[in-house]
């Protein structure tokens, strides 16, 4: 015969027998293998995303590693392929000149000589000629042309090449018109006279250009072939900066009559190769002597001198020169620590070299690519190890103990509740231990009265202890199974995106070669491994915000946003630099963010709504962590390093008795015209993908409107920014409260 019995608002399951108290409860231990099977099933399915997740970043980073390459490879041979053009255009025009010059000389032999309008001059005693512009002309057309000697005792045969060399200017003047690179192109007589375009009003002959290199290295004893050639780079006599000079011999039949020359300047050369642009990479240009020509990045306009390669090379690069030019042409090709790629420019003794240190490949892979992988990735692995622990730590273990605590109430062996418990079992586990207690209690006491009752009243007192006690057990079971029902949803969820993803692996792997197993040993995890403890402790404070959320419903039925709390506000600050601690550590980009906590010990708590406080400390320092992040983008790492970033938080109960809160950083401050509509809805200064732009907005409400607050924010460029928060220790809507104009 079975009892119901109330007693002091508890359920209390009486029988006569003490040993067949909990017979229907003998199926629960039963359960115990599925809640362990779910545990082990998440726990085997984290491990195969971690691997899974690895074997696929091996393979995006070895197709990514490729197309790096790729891209090095076709921006070096565009660069390439300009320069050849500009070479080939420069010697296409001097062989031109030259055609021109030596058909000139020959055609003027056939025709009489006549007056040259030349005028003579006298330069430190010496007899010159030049040949005057023409007043109504324009600058373009005329060029400097000047000579040694006096010209009223020219030969014929002399007048006859100074026709010539004047009839080139034409020429001189279509060759700078057509390719801007162009600085110089003339005409050097080996008989004492030049004719140079442009014209120059300072211009004046030098005769020391007979010695230089463009000269010499024409003359028949060192030009047998009569080939054009380029020289080494040297300073214009004409104050144009460096410069290098293509040259080629003209002859009258087989007599040496001088050079026409075209000069092309250091800096025009430069500014060839400047459209190459790849970080931290260099291209340059060097001739077969070593010679420094032009190199990305670097002014040389102002240079007197020449560099050679081991000044510009990196020192692991400097003694393998000869390495390097006898690479084949536009093929990467690894020296040391460094990718090098280079090409020999047809028609002169240039080459063409760009390199690029690996570890600047491998950064941009990771910054362009890996890391969007990576998210989701990390994510879903996250959202496993998340649910596992919440399965385990919050549902299993505690739903096993309470089996078997409930299996050892049974035997009367008076278990002890561990310590380890999440505290929003404790009362469970109290109530079943408190009804079993009250049970035996109980039926030790009527065991003495059942045989005096009458059999109506002990059944009907059985029937209603069965009914109480049946109540209690099926709320507990509610309370287990509807979150284990809300994780095992989520468990078959995951089972499938699991099967889809091991699918898409598998297919990767038919097509997969021996370089993917390499690059998976190649990937560093190391930073990942060393971020597990935080997730965990983060984990492990958000179990810990549930059962706190959990406990609150059992005790309050209204939400935050219906009534209002007695709060600390260091609480609510403390709990979202916790959230954000992740993104107040360094990076490759800049040094850590320092946080200075600034509070008055004693500061009285406040009604308030708690947790839409913490959400505007969140919003106020993650834009400051954002204004950081922005300029890690415009300067160095070493800047940044003497910068010494900042966020300083301070509170303060002022004689207003409100307390005061202000958020204040180092950083680059915020121009007037955005600080006055910084709490616009309508307002934001947020990128695509960079948030919605209305967490001031938000801000601004909850503490104006929710608190009765202020909140306002003063900046100076150059200086930083500081937010200043004044709540009431006292909820009121009282609008004679004094707040700062």
């Amino acid at each position: 015969m079975k009892t119901i019995a109330l007693k002091t608002g508890k359920l209390i399951w009486i029988h006569r027998h003490s040993s067949a108290v909990t017979n229907d409860l003998t199926v629960l231990p039963q359960h115990m293998s599925p809640f362990k099977r779910y545990s082990y099933l998440l726990t085997a399915a984290f491990f195969v995303v971690i691997l899974v997740s690895l074997s696929f970043l091996g393979i995006q980073f070895q197709a990514d590693y490729q197309h790096e390459q790729t891209i090095i490879q076709s921006k070096f041979s565009e660069n390439a392929i300009n320069l050849d053009s500009t070479v080939k255009s420069v010697i296409d025009q001097l062989h031109i000149l030259q055609a021109n010059a030596e058909e000139g000389i020959v055609q003027l032999t056939e025709q009489p000589v006549g007056r040259l309008p030349l005028k003579g001059f006298d330069k430190d005693g010496e007899q010159r000629y030049r040949l005057p512009p023409k007043a109504l002309n324009s600058a373009i057309t005329f060029s400097n042309f000047q000579g040694i000697g006096n010209f009223d005792d020219l030969s014929d045969a002399l007048k006859r090449e100074i026709t010539m060399a004047i009839r080139l200017t034409p020429g001189f003047r279509s060759i700078r018109e057509n390719l801007e690179e162009i600085t110089w192109a003339y005409y050097i007589s080996a008989r004492k006279f030049m004719n140079v375009y442009p014209y120059d009003e300072g211009f004046e002959y030098p005769e020391e250009m007979y010695e230089m290199q463009f000269f010499t290295q024409a003359l028949p004893e060192n030009n047998l072939q009569r080939k054009t050639s380029w020289t080494d780079a040297y300073l214009d006599l004409a104050g144009q900066g460096m410069m290098v000079t293509a040259d080629a011999p003209v002859y009258e039949g087989d007599q040496f009559r001088g050079i026409v020359a075209i000069d092309i300047t250091l800096q025009r050369l430069n500014q060839v190769i400047q459209n190459f642009d790849y970080p931290n990479g260099k291209i340059l240009i060097s001739d077969d002597n070593q010679q420094l020509l032009a190199v990305s990045n670097l002014d040389i306009k102002d240079l007197e001198e020449t560099q050679t390669l081991n000044d510009i090379l990196p020192l692991k690069l400097g003694g393998q020169i000869d390495a390097i030019f006898s690479s084949s042409n536009s093929q990467l090709k690894t020296i040391g620590p460094y990718f090098v790629i280079h090409r020999k420019i047809q028609n002169t003794p240039w080459h063409l070299v760009f390199y690029v240190p690996k570890q600047a490949i491998y950064f941009a892979i990771i910054n362009h690519s890996l890391l969007a992988s990576l998210i989701p990735l990390l994510g879903l692995g996250l959202c496993l190890l998340v649910a596992n622990r919440l399965l385990n730590y919050g549902f299993i273990q505690p739903a096993c103990q309470l089996v078997d605590h409930i299996e050892q109430e049974k035997q009367s062996l008076t278990p002890q509740i561990s310590t380890d418990l999440p505290d929003i079992w404790v009362p469970w586990f109290e109530s079943i231990s408190n009804a079993f207690q009250e049970n035996r209690i109980l039926l030790k006491t009527l065991e003495d009265q059942l045989d005096a009752l009458k059999a109506a009243q002990l059944q009907l007192v059985q029937s209603e202890k069965m009914s109480a006690l049946g109540n209690l057990v099926a709320g507990v079971a509610h309370e287990i199974n509807n979150p284990v029902g809300f994780v095992s949803g989520n468990v078959a969820e995951l089972k499938l995106s699991l099967k889809d993803l091991t699918e898409y692996i598998q297919l990767l792997e038919e097509t997969s070669n021996p370089e993917i197993v390499q690059a998976r040993e190649d990937l560093e995890i190391e930073f990942l491994l060393d971020d597990l403890p935080n997730m965990i402790a983060s984990m492990e404070a958000g179990c810990d915000r549930i059962c706190n959320i959990s406990q609150s419903l059992r005790l309050f039925t209204r939400s935050d946003d219906d009534k209002m709390l007695s709060a600390n506000v260091h609480d609510g600050i403390n709990s979202a630099l916790l959230i954000l601690k992740y993104r107040l550590k360094a990076n490759e980009h800049r040094p850590e963010i320092q946080v200075i906590q600034d509070y008055e010990q004693g500061l009285p708590e406040i009604i308030c709504y708690p947790g839409q406080l913490s959400q505007v400390f969140m919003n106020i320092l993650a834009n400051a962590i954002d204004m950081f992040d922005e300029l890690a983008e415009e300067k160095s790492f070493d800047n940044l390093q003497s910068l010494l970033m900042q966020i300083k938080i301070s509170t303060q109960i002022n004689k207003h008795q409100q307390v005061e809160i202000r958020i204040k950083d180092n950083g680059t401050g915020i121009p007037e015209d955005i600080c006055a509509k910084i709490f616009d809805r309508q307002f934001t200064t947020k990128t695509v993908g960079k948030g919605t732009g209305l967490g001031l907005a938000i801000s601004h409400q909850v503490i104006t409107q929710k608190h009765s607050g202020f909140l306002d924010v003063h900046s100076q460029l150059g200086h930083g920014t500081e937010f200043l928060i004044l709540l009431p220790v006292e909820s009121t809507t009282d609008p004679q409260t004094e707040f700062p104009k």
